[in-house]
Protein backbone atom coordinates (compact mmCIF):
# COMPACT_ATOMS: atom_id res chain seq x y z
CA UNK A 1 0.00 0.00 0.00
CA UNK A 2 2.89 2.43 0.40
CA UNK A 3 3.97 2.24 -3.40
CA UNK A 4 0.36 3.23 -3.92
CA UNK A 5 0.05 6.60 -4.98
CA UNK A 6 -3.37 7.99 -3.78
CA UNK A 7 -3.01 11.45 -4.16
CA UNK A 8 -3.36 10.61 -8.10
CA UNK A 9 -6.97 9.14 -7.63
CA UNK A 10 -8.24 12.84 -5.82
CA UNK A 11 -10.85 13.43 -8.40
CA UNK A 12 -13.02 10.46 -7.53
CA UNK A 13 -13.36 12.07 -4.09
CA UNK A 14 -16.11 14.72 -3.89
CA UNK A 15 -15.99 15.99 -0.57
CA UNK A 16 -13.06 18.33 -0.09
CA UNK A 17 -12.79 17.49 3.66
CA UNK A 18 -12.74 13.94 3.46
CA UNK A 19 -10.01 14.23 0.31
CA UNK A 20 -7.73 16.24 2.45
CA UNK A 21 -7.89 13.86 5.62
CA UNK A 22 -7.45 11.27 3.55
CA UNK A 23 -4.98 11.74 0.90
CA UNK A 24 -4.18 15.73 1.09
CA UNK A 25 -4.35 18.62 -1.07
CA UNK A 26 -1.80 20.15 -2.26
CA UNK A 27 -3.75 21.97 -4.81
CA UNK A 28 -5.05 25.04 -2.97
CA UNK A 29 -4.21 28.36 -3.11
CA UNK A 30 -3.93 30.00 -0.03
CA UNK A 31 -2.80 26.76 2.27
CA UNK A 32 -2.12 23.11 1.27
CA UNK A 33 -2.97 20.83 3.12
CA UNK A 34 -1.27 17.36 3.13
CA UNK A 35 1.17 16.38 5.38
CA UNK A 36 1.00 13.08 7.27
CA UNK A 37 -2.58 12.30 4.83
CA UNK A 38 -3.85 8.98 6.15
CA UNK A 39 -3.43 7.24 3.03
CA UNK A 40 -0.99 6.05 2.43
CA UNK A 41 1.01 6.90 5.57
CA UNK A 42 -1.23 4.94 7.68
CA UNK A 43 0.46 1.77 6.35
CA UNK A 44 4.09 3.04 7.47
CA UNK A 45 3.99 2.05 10.87
CA UNK A 46 2.03 -1.18 10.14
CA UNK A 47 4.77 -2.21 7.90
CA UNK A 48 7.36 -1.12 10.05
CA UNK A 49 5.64 -3.51 12.98
CA UNK A 50 5.50 -6.63 10.46
CA UNK A 51 8.68 -6.07 8.81
CA UNK A 52 10.50 -5.59 12.47
CA UNK A 53 8.30 -9.27 13.54
CA UNK A 54 9.20 -11.18 10.13
CA UNK A 55 13.19 -10.43 10.94
CA UNK A 56 13.05 -11.02 14.73
CA UNK A 57 11.04 -14.62 14.43
CA UNK A 58 12.49 -16.47 11.09
CA UNK A 59 15.98 -17.94 11.95
CA UNK A 60 16.56 -17.57 8.00
CA UNK A 61 17.37 -13.88 8.57
CA UNK A 62 20.21 -15.21 10.87
CA UNK A 63 22.54 -14.67 8.16
CA UNK A 64 22.75 -12.93 5.04
CA UNK A 65 24.40 -14.82 1.86
CA UNK A 66 26.12 -13.44 -1.31
CA UNK A 67 22.62 -13.16 -3.14
CA UNK A 68 21.27 -10.82 -0.79
CA UNK A 69 23.99 -8.84 -0.25
CA UNK A 70 23.96 -8.00 -3.97
CA UNK A 71 20.60 -7.72 -4.27
CA UNK A 72 20.64 -5.33 -1.04
CA UNK A 73 23.64 -3.30 -2.71
CA UNK A 74 22.14 -2.90 -6.26
CA UNK A 75 19.04 -1.70 -5.33
CA UNK A 76 20.45 0.79 -2.58
CA UNK A 77 22.67 2.00 -5.55
CA UNK A 78 20.56 2.18 -8.42
CA UNK A 79 17.79 3.31 -6.69
CA UNK A 80 20.58 6.39 -4.79
CA UNK A 81 22.00 7.49 -8.30
CA UNK A 82 18.35 8.38 -9.34
CA UNK A 83 16.17 9.33 -6.82
CA UNK A 84 18.44 10.39 -3.22
CA UNK A 85 17.48 13.85 -2.78
CA UNK A 86 14.62 14.88 -4.61
CA UNK A 87 12.85 15.70 -1.11
CA UNK A 88 14.95 18.33 -0.97
CA UNK A 89 15.10 19.86 -4.20
CA UNK A 90 12.23 20.44 -4.39
CA UNK A 91 10.81 24.04 -5.78
CA UNK A 92 7.09 23.77 -5.67
CA UNK A 93 5.56 26.34 -3.36
CA UNK A 94 3.40 24.06 -1.42
CA UNK A 95 6.84 22.24 -0.52
CA UNK A 96 5.87 20.63 3.04
CA UNK A 97 2.96 19.09 1.60
CA UNK A 98 4.08 17.81 -1.68
CA UNK A 99 7.30 15.65 0.03
CA UNK A 100 4.13 13.74 1.13
CA UNK A 101 3.15 13.00 -2.48
CA UNK A 102 6.37 11.99 -4.18
CA UNK A 103 6.33 9.00 -6.36
CA UNK A 104 6.69 5.51 -4.47
CA UNK A 105 10.10 5.12 -5.96
CA UNK A 106 11.52 8.03 -4.17
CA UNK A 107 9.90 6.95 -1.05
CA UNK A 108 11.22 3.54 -1.06
CA UNK A 109 14.90 4.92 -2.69
CA UNK A 110 15.33 6.86 0.55
CA UNK A 111 13.64 3.75 3.20
CA UNK A 112 16.18 1.00 1.75
CA UNK A 113 19.40 2.31 3.83
CA UNK A 114 17.56 2.53 7.02
CA UNK A 115 15.41 -1.23 5.99
CA UNK A 116 18.79 -2.51 5.14
CA UNK A 117 20.89 -0.93 8.27
CA UNK A 118 17.71 -3.44 10.63
CA UNK A 119 18.44 -6.13 8.42
CA UNK A 120 21.68 -6.00 9.08
CA UNK A 121 21.27 -5.53 12.93
CA UNK A 122 19.52 -8.92 12.60
CA UNK A 123 22.66 -10.48 12.13
CA UNK A 124 24.95 -11.05 15.03
CA UNK A 125 28.20 -10.45 13.69
CA UNK A 126 26.64 -7.04 12.01
CA UNK A 127 24.36 -5.99 15.04
CA UNK A 128 27.62 -5.96 17.59
CA UNK A 129 28.78 -2.95 15.62
CA UNK A 130 25.76 -1.10 16.65
CA UNK A 131 26.73 -2.17 20.20
CA UNK A 132 28.26 1.35 21.52
CA UNK A 133 28.05 3.88 24.03
CA UNK A 134 26.89 6.54 21.39
CA UNK A 135 23.68 4.12 20.58
CA UNK A 136 23.02 3.37 24.09
CA UNK A 137 23.06 6.82 24.46
CA UNK A 138 20.82 7.69 21.92
CA UNK A 139 18.79 4.71 22.99
CA UNK A 140 18.28 6.47 26.52
CA UNK A 141 16.61 9.41 25.30
CA UNK A 142 13.28 10.24 27.00
CA UNK A 143 11.72 10.80 23.28
CA UNK A 144 13.54 7.43 22.13
CA UNK A 145 11.59 5.60 24.95
CA UNK A 146 8.42 7.60 24.66
CA UNK A 147 7.71 8.68 21.36
CA UNK A 148 4.39 7.57 20.90
CA UNK A 149 3.70 10.57 23.69
CA UNK A 150 5.83 12.97 23.06
CA UNK A 151 5.30 13.00 19.12
CA UNK A 152 1.89 13.85 19.85
CA UNK A 153 2.51 16.47 21.88
CA UNK A 154 4.95 17.98 19.35
CA UNK A 155 2.38 17.83 16.61
CA UNK A 156 -0.30 19.52 19.17
CA UNK A 157 2.60 22.08 20.25
CA UNK A 158 3.59 22.92 16.82
CA UNK A 159 0.15 23.53 15.85
CA UNK A 160 -0.05 26.20 18.27
CA UNK A 161 3.14 27.99 17.49
CA UNK A 162 2.23 28.35 14.24
CA UNK A 163 -0.26 30.71 14.77
CA UNK A 164 2.28 33.12 15.67
CA UNK A 165 3.96 33.16 12.69
CA UNK A 166 4.60 30.98 9.35
CA UNK A 167 8.24 30.78 8.15
CA UNK A 168 7.47 32.26 4.72
CA UNK A 169 6.82 35.15 6.37
CA UNK A 170 10.39 35.68 7.73
CA UNK A 171 13.32 36.59 5.94
CA UNK A 172 15.06 33.84 4.37
CA UNK A 173 18.61 34.01 5.75
CA UNK A 174 16.77 34.26 9.49
CA UNK A 175 14.48 31.14 9.02
CA UNK A 176 17.40 28.51 10.42
CA UNK A 177 16.90 30.72 13.38
CA UNK A 178 13.83 30.25 13.34
CA UNK A 179 13.45 26.32 12.72
CA UNK A 180 15.92 25.74 15.35
CA UNK A 181 14.46 27.88 17.73
CA UNK A 182 10.96 26.08 16.94
CA UNK A 183 12.81 22.43 17.36
CA UNK A 184 14.31 23.51 20.80
CA UNK A 185 11.36 24.97 22.26
CA UNK A 186 8.71 22.06 20.74
CA UNK A 187 11.57 19.52 22.01
CA UNK A 188 11.86 20.60 25.39
CA UNK A 189 7.96 21.34 26.34
CA UNK A 190 6.83 17.92 24.57
CA UNK A 191 9.49 16.24 26.83
CA UNK A 192 8.24 18.13 29.78
CA UNK A 193 4.75 17.47 29.09
CA UNK A 194 5.26 13.90 28.40
CA UNK A 195 7.09 13.46 31.85
CA UNK A 196 4.60 14.85 34.27
CA UNK A 197 1.56 13.18 32.28
CA UNK A 198 3.45 9.99 32.88
CA UNK A 199 3.97 11.00 36.80
CA UNK A 200 0.55 11.81 37.03
CA UNK A 201 -0.94 8.92 35.19
CA UNK A 202 1.47 6.48 37.25
CA UNK A 203 1.31 8.16 40.54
Amino acid sequence: MLSTPFWKFSNFISNELIRIVLIGNCNISTYSYGEWPILPWVFLPIFSINYAFILKDNIFFEKISLVEWSLWSAAIIFLGFNFWGEYFYSTVENYSCSIFSKNPIVFWSHMLPFLFIIRLNRVQKYSKVFENKFTSFIANFFWIKNFGLTYLISLALIGILSVFGEADNIPRNYQPYYYFTLIFIVVSLSEFIAKNIKRITTS
